[in-house]
């Protein structure tokens, strides 16, 4: 089972701090769509309070509009915000996650691992849950030569 994790200390939903009420993060129509588009449902994107937002793009070279995923501590605390953009794979954070994105949402049980936000989102949305995603992907460096 190596992706799987045993947790037992959940935090519950109702504790965390998301800056009021998930029915009041900003919905861009633009973020919705490219959800939508990835299959990812509101439903989904409400659990991890995922919301829209413009935000300073290096490609981009200016304001763009991008997914903001917040990171959490364990005790619902902000950590970090990871933006990537709707229209460029481009991304930027203010903060530095340093969790996994969505633990401070897992129960007791197995532990879903994905590479990214949107994995974890996609398996929220098919049902599955403990999703979570490693903070920065699962790149390999350019210089390691030991994959062919």
């Amino acid at each position: 089972m190596g992706n799987v994790w045993e947790r037992s200390d959940h935090l519950p939903v109702s504790s965390l701090d998301l800056s009021g009420d998930p029915d009041d993060l900003p919905r861009d129509p633009e973020y919705l769509m490219y959800l939508a588009g990835r299959g990812i449902g509101a439903a989904a994107v409400a659990v991890y309070g995922v919301y829209g937002s413009l935000h300073y793009l290096r490609e981009a070279r200016g304001q763009a509009p991008c997914v903001a995923f917040p990171y959490r501590n364990l005790d619902g605390s902000s950590q970090a915000v990871k933006f990537r953009g709707t229209q460029t794979k481009d991304f930027a954070c203010d903060g530095a996650p340093k969790d996994l994105w969505g633990l401070h949402l897992v129960k007791a049980g197995e532990i879903w691992i994905t590479e990214g936000e949107i994995d974890a989102l996609s398996l929220t949305e098919i049902g599955i849950s403990n999703a979570v995603s490693l903070p920065n992907g699962a790149s390999i460096p350019r210089d390691d030569t030991g994959f062919e």
